[in-house]
């Protein structure tokens, strides 16, 4: 886990709900980087959906 995987994760603790492109948009990260991130949390147990 790294610095935008923890970001990621920052921002989903407060909105859970956001799409992709709103956490891509408050975290700075690339779309695409944002919804690979959080697939590989979800595979690895970290989130769920």
């Amino acid at each position: 886990m790294d610095e935008k995987d923890l970001k990621i994760l920052e921002v989903l603790k407060e909105h859970a709900k956001l799409s992709t492109y709103k956490i891509a948009k408050k975290t700075l990260i690339p779309v695409a980087t944002v919804h690979n991130r959080i697939k590989k949390l979800e595979k690895e147990g970290i989130i769920s959906q």
